[in-house]
């Protein structure tokens, strides 16, 4: 399903990416992703965390709870992983 579908803007795009990065990775909660995302000219809302909101709320990504004091840690779904090969699909295509 194409981000256009799901309804992602490019900023929550960055992030969704930021959490495939985290993949594998013991640790990688929301500081981990803010701290790597470029906030992006013309969108509303650059809230890393906001977005992780959004994401769960579409079925892209897992907050995964840890106990306190940890913070909890964010994983993609398979959801999430087709959403960007279609994104990367859809970049590639655009180039030929």
């Amino acid at each position: 399903m194409p981000n256009h579908e799901i309804g992602l803007n490019r900023f929550q795009l960055q992030v969704l990416r930021m959490v495939m990065k985290g993949k594998g990775k013991p640790k990688w909660n929301w500081h981990d992703i803010a701290i790597l995302v470029v906030p992006v000219e013309d969108e509303p809302e650059t809230s890393a965390y906001k977005a992780l909101q959004r994401l769960k709320e579409l079925g892209l990504v897992r907050q995964i709870t840890q106990p306190y004091p940890t913070l909890d840690k964010w994983e993609i779904t398979e959801l999430g992983q087709r959403t960007l090969k279609s994104q990367a699909d859809n970049e590639h295509g655009a180039d030929h």
